[in-house]
């Protein structure tokens, strides 16, 4: 397993949630304040909107089909488009910026894939083999920390049956995640100010420090 110190080399360090929990404010939020403190730091995000690369067609595709004359999308191979947008942003961007020395604070990885493919119905088996296929991307990095991150009421959404079963979703598998071990998965509550969560966040990550 290759991990990172953020005295000596880059971080992985990710953020997960369903929409409307406050993920790309608190991604950016800690990104600013890392380099402030003088850490070399990024951001990233799947499936990935840098321009002019496929992961933005992507990205541009999954949210207006319809400007591609795409009248629907087949849920398995949208899920499959995804991961290749992931397994490009992967290796053009993350990888280099950790190999850099550089910390990566990624919104988003690959639970997305697994928790909206489930509730659209994709089947385990199918989700299963395009999980290898971005696993083999990562070349053995796992990140520093996962925070989850849960919101009682999230941004300008009301509460629906399929954010519920998506919340369950992600619950259930930050519990499996956690049990195997391979990284430290962290509930996150962002109910306060976002100095609080990113407060709370940096206090976790000195806790990893001095633990590793």
């Amino acid at each position: 397993m290759r991990t990172w110190s953020i005295d000596r080399t880059g971080q992985l360090i990710v953020f997960e949630g369903i929409d409307g929990v406050g993920k790309t404010t608190l991604t950016r939020s800690l990104v600013l304040g890392l380099r402030r403190d003088g850490i070399r730091c990024d951001r990233a995000s799947f499936p990935g909107q840098e321009p002019g690369t496929l992961a933005a067609h992507i990205y541009r595709l999954y949210h207006r089909p319809s400007r591609f004359g795409v009248r629907s999308l087949n849920h398995s191979a949208l899920q499959l488009l995804i991961t290749a947008a992931h397994v490009e942003t992967i290796q053009s961007q993350i990888l280099p910026s950790l190999n850099a020395g550089r910390t990566v604070v990624l919104d988003r990885f690959w639970w997305s894939t697994w928790v909206y493919g489930r509730a659209s119905g994709v089947s385990r088996h199918m989700l299963d083999r395009l999980l290898a296929v971005e696993e083999l991307a990562w070349s053995g990095v796992v990140p520093t920390k996962i925070f989850l991150v849960t919101r009682s009421r999230p941004h300008g959404r009301r509460p629906t049956r399929q954010a519920s079963q998506l919340s369950a979703l992600y619950h259930s598998l930050a519990r499996r995640e956690a049990s195997r071990g391979m990284y430290p998965v962290s509930v996150l509550v962002n109910d306060g100010s976002i100095q609080d969560a990113i407060s709370a966040v940096r206090a976790r990550l000195r806790q990893r420090q001095k633990a590793t």
